[in-house]
């Protein structure tokens, strides 16, 4: 089943979605010939009528690159990627992280961001921004952004050698550490200048919600729910 952002509907061009647990990804396989990958990446394409569905090799790291007609068919390792390409879809994987989409209305570019605690402590989102700025002068009142479905700040505990990264977004309780990584990756967007009218954040916890959503922090396993966005 797909879940659509509500604050990508007025956008004709576009599909956003998230995937729930019954369209498994695991990301070693995105560039396999495993028939369980292929089934569920046609399935992909035939729903939203995109030619090309585009999975980055993650790799909890702050590399943001562009996708062009000459690097789509290679495997990039990089945590957040974006395109002027249509008729193609960008996807992340995600099972607790922070699945990140976005659109430039007036410029027509698409990206996808991946925040686990690493990528988000060295600002992948704000350098993600950054980056298309610098390349294709945005205007930032035009981009559109959706955090998607995530571990809650309660269900995520982290040590005090991560809590330190996260000066604004930790809640701390007697000798315990929560790191709120929606919050963290809101901050950075508003840092950014992006209107908080133009953002969208799912509540959802990917922790308490197995019936929903993989959780890597309540099951262990290498399974992953799929978050992206195609411009037809």
């Amino acid at each position: 089943m797909f879940i659509h952002p509500k604050i990508f509907s007025k956008f004709p061009e576009l599909v956003a979605y998230v995937g729930t647990r019954d369209i498994l990804m695991r990301p070693k396989q995105f560039h396999s010939e495993s028939p369980e990958l292929q089934k569920n990446v046609q399935a992909l394409e035939e729903t939203f009528w995109v030619k090309k569905s585009f999975f980055l090799a993650q790799c909890q790291s702050a590399e943001v690159r562009e996708i062009t007609e000459e690097n789509l068919e290679e495997m990039i390792f990089a945590d957040a990627c974006f395109t002027t390409l249509q008729h193609i879809s960008l996807n992340v994987v995600t099972a607790d992280c922070v699945p990140i989409v976005l659109y430039d209305r007036a410029k027509k570019i698409i990206w996808v961001v991946h925040a686990g605690w690493r990528g988000s402590s060295e600002k992948i989102l704000k350098k993600t921004l950054e980056s298309i700025i610098e390349k294709y002068a945005c205007n930032m009142n035009d981009i559109i952004l959706f955090i998607g479905p995530s571990i809650c700040w309660k269900c995520y505990e982290v040590g005090s050698e991560v809590a330190e990264l996260f000066p604004e977004s930790i809640i701390q309780s007697w000798e315990k550490y929560f790191l709120d990584l929606r919050a963290e990756n809101l901050l950075q967007a508003l840092a950014s200048w992006i209107l908080r009218e133009n953002i969208e954040i799912s509540n959802e916890c990917t922790f308490e919600l197995p019936e929903t959503y993989f959780s890597y922090r309540r099951e262990k396993l290498k399974a992953n729910f799929i978050c992206g966005i195609g411009r037809k």
